[in-house]
């Protein structure tokens, strides 16, 4: 056993390392940690927890409310949840999944102008010509100077009297040629 002089010396000693710039702690310092939640976990061995630490936008830990504050540090963002319930990864990214994955389905490429949508759309309806409908993907509004808008006069005589049915690139828009706007029962309306 050391005498107490050299004791208090070892301690003060590795009181004074810890707390020099560059110590590297045993655990990692993670950015946030959320306790007193109720943690969904997706694992069926654990389904649920009551803290998660987070580093660098990545979930690091997920356990007991008990041994969350051991993954803070002086930088740590603690997150009181509440009790309320907290999910993984449910994230919107609005991604459309059918977005260039049929090919029945033409993908626009490189659409810049109404000259090249018109080119793309004809030439695969002339290689398509089984196809009921034309069916189109990815045109961008871009391509139509001043902010103005497609009309289905722009699809005539592309398609070899088929109706067809485009497809804003961001799924928020629809362009139809005439034959189209008749099979909807939308004829009646004014066709620019």
């Amino acid at each position: 056993m050391l005498p107490k002089p050299i004791c208090l010396f070892a301690v003060l000693v590795g009181i004074f390392f810890a707390c020099q710039k560059g110590y590297v702690p045993s655990r990692p310092v993670v950015d946030v940690v959320v306790r007193n939640a109720h943690v969904y976990t997706v694992d069926a061995q654990r389904p649920w927890a009551q803290a998660v630490a987070i580093k660098d936008d990545r979930i690091v830990w997920v356990g007991d409310e008990r041994d969350a504050e051991a993954h803070a540090g002086p930088t740590t963002k603690v997150i009181d949840a509440g009790g309320r319930m907290l999910l993984p990864g449910f994230i919107d990214s609005h991604f459309h999944v059918l977005l260039g994955g049929n090919p029945d389905v033409l993908r626009i490429e490189n659409g810049n102008t109404l000259a090249e949508i018109q080119r793309q759309v004809r030439e695969f309806a002339m290689k398509r010509p089984e196809l009921k409908w034309i069916e189109v993907e990815g045109w961008n509004y871009s391509a139509f100077p001043r902010g103005t808008l497609p009309s289905a006069k722009d699809l005539a005589g592309l398609t070899g009297g088929r109706p067809a049915f485009l497809v804003a690139y961001d799924y928020h828009t629809i362009w139809m040629n005439r034959e189209a706007l008749r099979e909807f029962g939308l004829h009646g309306l004014h066709a620019r």
